[in-house]
């Protein structure tokens, strides 16, 4: 579970599958947030790495395909609490979708990851938190 007090933003996450990524299945970040396959309690087991839409995708109708939207209004020092570990939030970057070494964070990291600008995929903008207990933490 992703909270986001400052934004009244509360979303269910589940772990992205080969097949979600292999076939392209992007409808399925609309109803939830999607952790990267390869973080959290995978390959780099200190950090964790969400993706989400942040406007709809052409073939949804529904209300959630813009779930990360308001992350676009984060700010540093802000609180994020995933999974019952509080994060706050660092900094903000926008760079371009080539950029996957982004991924790659030390212990303790959270980061939430969605399109921009909003309709666009042009590029990621990235929420950057670090965990504020010790768990993570080297």
């Amino acid at each position: 579970m992703l909270i986001i007090p400052s934004l009244s933003l509360l979303a269910f996450v589940t772990v992205g599958t080969p097949e979600l990524w292999d076939k392209h299945n992007w409808e399925a970040l609309e109803m939830e947030a999607q952790q990267a396959m390869e973080t959290g309690v995978f390959r780099y087991p200190y950090h964790n790495v969400l993706f989400a839409h942040s406007s709809p995708t052409r073939n949804y109708h529904g209300m959630a395909g813009d779930l990360f939207q308001p992350i676009l209004k984060l700010k540093p020092r802000q609180l994020i609490i995933y999974n019952g570990e509080r994060y706050r939030i660092t900094n903000t970057e926008i760079i371009e979708p080539e950029q996957i070494e982004v991924v790659i964070q030390p212990r303790g990291t959270l980061l939430l990851i969605t399109c921009y600008p909003i309709g666009s995929q042009a590029k990621r903008f990235v929420v950057f938190a670090k965990a504020l207990s010790n768990h993570g933490q080297m």
